[in-house]
C-alpha cells in the first residue's frame, strides 16, 4: 500500500513527465497499430472495388452445352453445379454464387430476310427489357427489337414464319437495354443485339419457355448457364479458395468429357487483386517500421527524463536501506505502468484514426476492424518502450547517491560518439544511396523512397542535438556581460542539463517529419491535378451516344454557337493482324484549342 501511495504521489508531483510518457506511449502504440489495421481494411476495399469495376466475366463464370433442347438446361446444371460443389464445397458455393441465369438459344431461317434469326429464351428476360406491348407467355409468342422492327416494318400482332418453328406471333417490341449490366453477362452485344452494335446477324427474338418446351423432341440448340459471383459475400479468405476452385471447374476433366466448356476470368481478377495487395503491403510496412523506430526513440527520451526526474527520490530510497529490487520497482514502476495502460488505449486510438482515414481513402462502406497484426505491432511498440525503461533506468539506478542530486554540470550532457556516429552514418549513407540510385527524384516509383523522411529526420535530429549545446556554450561569454538574466540562465540550462538535448532531438525529428509531410502533400496534390487533367484531356469530359441519324458536331454547334465551351473528340480504333489497334482522334481544331488541357511542359508551342 505504501508503494502504491508513493507511486500516486509521484504521478501528481511529476505531472509533466507523466503526461509526456503517456502521450509518447499512446502515439507509439497507435502509430504501430494503424498500419496493420489499415492494411486489413485496404485489402477488403481493393477486393470489392476490383470486383465492382471489372466486367461480369471477371466475377462469374459461364458454362455452355449443346444438344437436344429437351432437358438440356437441367442436365447442364447438374453437371456444372456438381463440379462447383466439389471444388468449393456446397456451403461455400451457395454463399459465393447466386442462382445461375439459364439461357436456351436456337435459330431458324426467317422467310422475310432469308437469313438466320436467333430465337432465344432467357430466364427473367422481360424484367430487364423495356417492352412496348406484352411479354411472351404462351407457346408461339415472341418479342422483337426496335432496330429489327424498324428495318422490316414489324407491328405488334404480326405473324413471323421461321423455319423449324410454328407461326410465331409478335406480342411486343423491346428497346435495346444496357448490355453492361451483369444480367447479360457480356453476351448482349454479340449474342442478342448484334444489329445495334454493328454485327452482321439479326437481333434475337425472345420467346417464352412454353415455346421451347413445345419444340420437336429432336430440336437442337445451345444451353448457357451464367453463374454470377455475389461480390458482397466474398471475403479476403475466399480469394485463394476461389482461385483454385474456379480453375478446377474450368479445367474439369468431367466437363471436358461431356463437352461443356467453362469460361471465367475470376482467377486472373484475383491474381490482379493479390498483386495490388502486395503493392500496398510494402509501403505500409515500411512506414510502420519507421514510425515504430521513431516512437521507440521518443519513448526512450521521455522515459529517460522521467526516470532521471526521480533521481532524488531513488537516492532517498537507497539511503533508507531499500533493497535493489525494491528500489528497481520503485524507480521503474511509474513509466512501466503508463506503458501498459497506453497499450489498449493506443490501439483504440489507432483504430479510430484508421476509421477516419478510411472514409477518405477506402471504398465507402469498407469495415475497419481490429486486426491481430495491429495488436502485435502495438505490443512491439510497448515492448520497445519497456526495454527503453530498463535501459534508461539502469544508469540512474546505478548512479551513486551524491551524483543523483547533481542536476546539472559540464559533464551532464556528455554522451558517447559511437551511437551518434552509427546513426548519422547510416542515415547519410541511406540518403546518398537513394539519391544515387534515383530513389529521390520526381519520376521515382521505388517504395524505398518512403525511407527518406525517417532517415532525414534521424540525421537532422542527431546533428541538431550535437550543435545546440555547442551553440549555447559559445554564448556563455556574451550572455555573462549582457542580454539579461533570463538569457544568461537559459543558455546554461540547455548546455549543462541533458533534458534540453533530449527535447531537441524530439523537436528536430518532429519538425523535420512535419516539413517533409507538408512538402510531399503539396507536390503530390499538384501531380494529382496534372495527371487528372492530362488523362481526362479537359476540365470536363462527357462520353455520349449520338442519336440515330444525328451528327454530334452539328449538335455541339447548336449548343455552343461561340465555339469556346465544348469540342467533339471522336475516337477511332483500327484493328490489324498482329497488333492491338491504331487509335486515331478526330477533333475540331478551333474548338479543341479552347477547351483542351495543355500543360506548360508539354511543348514550347502553344495549343492554338
Amino acid at each position: 500500500m505504501s508503494f502504491l501511495l508513493a507511486t500516486l504521489r509521484g504521478l501528481s508531483h511529476r505531472r509533466g513527465s507523466t503526461l509526456l510518457i503517456l502521450a509518447a506511449a499512446l502515439v507509439a502504440a497507435g502509430a504501430a497499430a494503424t498500419g496493420p489495421i489499415y492494411y486489413a481494411a485496404a485489402k477488403t476495399s481493393i477486393l470489392h472495388d476490383s470486383l465492382s469495376r471489372g466486367g461480369v466475366i471477371s466475377r462469374g463464370f459461364e458454362a455452355t452445352g449443346t444438344g437436344q433442347l429437351a432437358g438440356l438446361i437441367p442436365n447442364l446444371q447438374t453437371e456444372v453445379t456438381g463440379q462447383l460443389d466439389a471444388a468449393l464445397g456446397q456451403k461455400s458455393a451457395r454463399r459465393l454464387f447466386g442462382l445461375p441465369i439459364a439461357d436456351l438459344e436456337t435459330s431458324g431461317i426467317w422467310s422475310v430476310s432469308q437469313a438466320p434469326i436467333p430465337v432465344d429464351w432467357r430466364a427473367g428476360v422481360c424484367s430487364h427489357l423495356r417492352i412496348s406491348g406484352s411479354c411472351p407467355t404462351a407457346a408461339g409468342q415472341v418479342i422483337a427489337s426496335e432496330p429489327l422492327a424498324r428495318r422490316y416494318s414489324l407491328r405488334i400482332g404480326a405473324r413471323l414464319d421461321v423455319t423449324g418453328w410454328p407461326k410465331l406471333t409478335l406480342t411486343g417490341i423491346y428497346g435495346i437495354p444496357d448490355v453492361n449490366k451483369d444480367y447479360w453477362f457480356g453476351r448482349g452485344s454479340s449474342a442478342f443485339f448484334s444489329m445495334e452494335f454493328g454485327g452482321s446477324s439479326l437481333d434475337a427474338l425472345f420467346t417464352s419457355y412454353a415455346t421451347i418446351a413445345a419444340a420437336p423432341t429432336n430440336a437442337q440448340g445451345t444451353g448457357v448457364l451464367d453463374y454470377p459471383l455475389i461480390a458482397s459475400h466474398v471475403t479476403i479468405a475466399d480469394v485463394p479458395v476461389l482461385q483454385s476452385g474456379i480453375d478446377a471447374v474450368v479445367f474439369s476433366t468431367q466437363l471436358q468429357l461431356v463437352q461443356v466448356p467453362v469460361v471465367s476470368a475470376i482467377p486472373g481478377t484475383f491474381a490482379g487483386i493479390e498483386a495490388s495487395w502486395r503493392t500496398v503491403l510494402v509501403p505500409i510496412w515500411l512506414i510502420t517500421a519507421q514510425l515504430l523506430s521513431l516512437s521507440w526513440l521518443l519513448l526512450f527520451l521521455a522515459v529517460t527524463d522521467a526516470v532521471e526526474a526521480r533521481g532524488s527520490e531513488i537516492a532517498l530510497a537507497k539511503l533508507r536501506g531499500r533493497g535493489r529490487w525494491r528500489t528497481l520497482a520503485f524507480g521503474l514502476s511509474e513509466p512501466a505502468a503508463l506503458l501498459i495502460l497506453a497499450l489498449p488505449l493506443g490501439v483504440l486510438l489507432g483504430w479510430a484514426a484508421t476509421a477516419a482515414l478510411g472514409t477518405l481513402l477506402l471504398r465507402p462502406g469498407t469495415p475497419v476492424a481490429m486486426s491481430p497484426p495491429g495488436w502485435l505491432a502495438a505490443a512491439a511498440a510497448t515492448a520497445g518502450g519497456l526495454i527503453a525503461v530498463i535501459v534508461a533506468g539502469r544508469k540512474t539506478l546505478r548512479r551513486p547517491v551524491v551524483e543523483q542530486w547533481r542536476r546539472a554540470g559540464r559533464g551532464a550532457t556528455d554522451r558517447g560518439w559511437v551511437v551518434d556516429a552509427i546513426l548519422l552514418t547510416g542515415a547519410t549513407g541511406g540518403l546518398l544511396n537513394l539519391a544515387i540510385n534515383g530513389g529521390i527524384n520526381s519520376t521515382s516509383h521505388s517504395v524505398l523512397s518512403l525511407l527518406v523522411p525517417g532517415l532525414l529526420g534521424l540525421a537532422v535530429a542527431v546533428v541538431a542535438s550535437r550543435l545546440l549545446p555547442l551553440a549555447c556554450r559559445a554564448l556563455f561569454r556574451r550572455t555573462a556581460s549582457g542580454g539579461g538574466v533570463g538569457t544568461y540562465l537559459a543558455v546554461r540550462h540547455i548546455a549543462r542539463r541533458p533534458g534540453g538535448i533530449r527535447t531537441t532531438i524530439v523537436l528536430a525529428t518532429a519538425f523535420t517529419l512535419a516539413a517533409f509531410a507538408i512538402a510531399a502533400w503539396s507536390v503530390n496534390r499538384s501531380n494529382d491535378h496534372l495527371l487528372a487533367y492530362t488523362e481526362a484531356g479537359a476540365p470536363t469530359v462527357l462520353t455520349v451516344t449520338t442519336p440515330p441519324g444525328k451528327d454530334l458536331g452539328a449538335l455541339i454547334d447548336k449548343a455552343d454557337p461561340g465555339g469556346t465551351e465544348a469540342a467533339v473528340v471522336d475516337k477511332f480504333v483500327s484493328l490489324s493482324s498482329g497488333s492491338s489497334g491504331t487509335v486515331t482522334l478526330g477533333v475540331d481544331p478551333e474548338r479543341f484549342a479552347h477547351v483542351a488541357f495543355w500543360g506548360r511542359g508539354f511543348s514550347a508551342e502553344p495549343l492554338q
